[in-house]
Parts: structure tokens; C-alpha cells; sequence
């Protein structure tokens, strides 16, 4: 049985568990000891619980342990995570470093920097495992499948092996009664004492390739997102201020140098006087708001250097002047292409997108200052 890696990852914590019958507040240290007949939620910068509970664990911490018999599942996350003893049902855990030494009653899902199931370790159903290192040295009564950098095979599977990473080794101890499925980029290092029943296939691994096209979907998504914001914030800009917002347009064109410096100037003092105002009370209530009115000078400047661009591409093209809304509104929308297109650019994007928040700051505040 495979199982996709996000839905295998967030099942464990995503799934709505019954309201605890009591919940630990969470405290630096925090030591449950059993017999407990009930639900327990913890959490603290430690956290052990000792069995036997009759009930669920839910824990949290910097370092979180589990030690003795648990009849129903435990849910982990922390720094450091440690589950022994027995668990009747299933175990869900994520943290930098994962260790289970536990009988595992159903199945196992964890994530995490380092995961490793221990050589006395045992799941009885199903094994999932996301982490950059990866050691499976139990037992895993079902399939096993695990994604990550360095994986590393020394128990034994009932069922099939799914592994997907970079490095791939079989040990000499490993035993898997099903097909061995693997997809890297290197060949898998398998010790001769492997024992392996359905055969192997090799893959190419395709993780690169995904988080590749991924990345790109997601950058082409957000810049679409992107210029759909600033044309809302654009239309609204010039319905509420037409006069306003094409006459500090044109003042990037007039008086570039007054506009760059007084922008550069706003630019950098702004963070610099909201940094000194936090020093106080006062001054801090008075800085958040310079802080939030700084963020929107900063939209309103893109918004009047997008139509100042959208303005020399419309004379460019020898259409005139701006002048009416349906001038502007064409300004505007041909400003943020050539805004998202030049800002893409290597290197020169940052150029393009530091003159835009440099000459449209200093331009808006200009006519401000001529304005009142």
C-alpha cells in the first residue's frame, strides 16, 4: 500500500482526536507517571510520560518521552522525540530528531531531520517516514515507505520497500519478504547478505524535477497574485485620486532627481526612526503606526511608478499623454507588465524594483508636499 507523502505526513496531525478529558498547561518540565485511565495532553520544554494509560497521548515539547504501555495512539512533536514501550494503536511524530523503540500495535507516520526506528522496534501495520536521514533497523509488519537524503535499510518488512533519496543503502541484515522499490540518482548500495523476495526496481528520482516545477508554479502563481493585488490597489488609486495619482506620476518625468532623493531619503530613514521609537512606550505605539503608514507609502509608490512606467510605454507606442481614466487605467495595467517582466530579470530585477520604490515614494510625497 503507498500512500501520498503529504497526506501520509499531515495525517497524524490533522486528524480531529476526541476533547481530552484532562489537559497539562504547559510548564518548563512536566513528569506524568501511570496507571492514568484517561486522555492526556502535555506540553512543556520537557516532557516524559510513563505508562500504563488507558487512552490517548498528545505531547509537545523542546525534548518529549514515552516509556511503558499505551492502549491507544500517541501524537508527538518536539525537538527531540523518544517513543518506547508499547502502543496498541498508531504513532504520529515529528521533530528534528525521531526515535522509536516501540511496539507499535498499527501504524507508524514520522517526519522529521533524523528519524530512526530502532532494532528493537516493531509496527505492525503500515510505516511512513519523511526525514533527511533515515534509519530503519526494526520491524515493519506491512509496506514501509520513507522519502529522504540518506536512507538507511537494516530490519525487516513483512511487506514491500518504497524508498525515495539521494543515498540508499541495504545493509547486511535486511530482509524484505516483498519488492524493493527505489528511486535515486546514485544506485543503491545493497550488502550481499540482503535478503530481498520480490525482486528490485530501480527509478529515476524525481524529487528534483518535482520541487523544480514546483518552485516555478508556485513563483509564476505569486506573481500573478501579485499583479492582480496591485491592479485592484491601482483602480482604486486612480478612482479615488485621478488628479492625484497621475500628477505624482508625472513627477518622477519632471523632476527625477528631487524625486529619487527625497524617496532614497524616505526609503531608508523610515525603519531607521521606527526602530529608534520602539526604545519607549509612547514611542512605540507612535512607531507601529509610522511603521504601517511606512508599508502603504510603499504600495502607493509602486502603484504611481507603475503608471509614471505604463505612461513612457503609451507615449512610446505614440498614443500621448494620460489624461482620461481610460488612459490611465491602460497606463496602469501596462506599468505592472512591465513591472513584473524587468523585475523578473536577473540581477537587473533589483535595480528595477529599488528605483520603483525610490522614485515613486519620492514623486508621491512631492505632490503631497505641493498639494498641502
Amino acid at each position: 500500500m503507498r500512500m501520498p507523502w503529504i497526506f501520509a505526513v499531515g495525517l497524524g496531525f490533522l486528524v480531529p482526536q476526541p476533547v481530552p478529558v484532562v489537559a497539562q498547561a504547559p510548564d518548563p518540565s512536566v513528569v506524568r507517571e501511570g496507571p492514568i485511565d484517561h486522555d492526556v495532553y502535555l506540553a512543556g520544554t520537557s516532557v516524559e510520560l510513563r505508562g500504563p494509560i488507558d487512552g490517548d497521548a498528545v505531547l509537545a515539547g523542546g525534548h518529549v518521552a514515552t516509556e511503558g504501555d499505551i492502549t491507544g495512539s500517541v501524537i508527538a512533536a518536539g525537538g527531540t522525540v523518544e517513543v518506547r514501550g508499547t502502543v496498541k494503536r498508531s504513532v504520529r511524530v515529528a521533530g528534528g530528531d525521531v526515535t522509536a523503540a516501540a511496539e507499535v500495535g498499527r501504524d507508524l507516520t514520522a517526519a522529521g531531520g533524523t528519524v530512526t526506528l530502532s532494532r528493537d522496534s516493531r509496527v505492525s501495520g503500515n510505516a511512513w517516514i519523511a526525514a533527511a536521514h533515515a534509519a530503519v533497523n526494526g520491524a515493519v509488519g506491512k509496506d514501509l515507505d520513507v522519502l529522504g537524503v540518506d536512507i538507511a535499510l537494516s530490519g525487516t518488512i513483512d511487506g514491500d520497500a518504497n524508498l525515495r533519496g539521494r543515498w540508499i543503502t541495504i545493509g547486511p541484515n535486511a530482509v524484505i519478504h516483498g519488492h524493493l522499490t527505489y528511486e535515486s540518482d546514485t544506485e543503491a548500495e545493497i550488502a550481499p547478505g540482503a535478503h530481498i523476495d520480490g525482486g528490485i526496481t530501480r527509478g529515476a528520482w524525481a524529487a528534483p524535477r518535482r520541487a523544480s516545477a514546483a518552485m516555478h508554479v508556485a513563483g509564476y502563481a505569486a506573481k500573478i497574485v501579485l499583479a492582480l493585488g496591485l491592479l485592484a490597489s491601482g483602480l482604486l488609486f486612480i478612482l479615488v485620486f485621478p488628479g492625484y495619482s497621475l500628477n505624482a506620476a508625472r513627477l518622477i518625468g519632471l523632476r527625477p532627481l528631487a524625486s529619487a532623493g527625497l524617496g532614497f531619503a524616505l526609503l531608508i530613514a523610515t525603519p531607521v526612526a521606527f526602530v529608534i521609537a520602539m526604545v519607549s512606550m509612547l514611542g512605540a505605539i507612535l512607531g507601529l503606526v509610522v511603521l504601517a503608514a511606512y508599508f502603504i507609502s510603499l504600495l502607493l509608490a509602486v502603484l504611481t511608478a507603475t503608471i509614471y512606467l505604463g505612461d513612457a510605454v503609451l507615449r512610446l507606442a505614440g498614443r500621448g499623454p494620460v489624461t482620461g481614466f481610460g488612459r490611465r487605467l491602460a497606463a496602469l495595467i501596462l506599468g505592472i507588465v512591465a513591472l513584473m517582466i524587468l523585475g523578473g530579470v536577473p540581477f537587473v530585477g533589483f535595480f528595477v524594483v529599488l528605483a520603483v520604490f525610490v522614485f515613486g515614494l519620492g514623486a508621491f510625497y512631492l505632490e503631497a508636499a505641493e498639494r498641502y
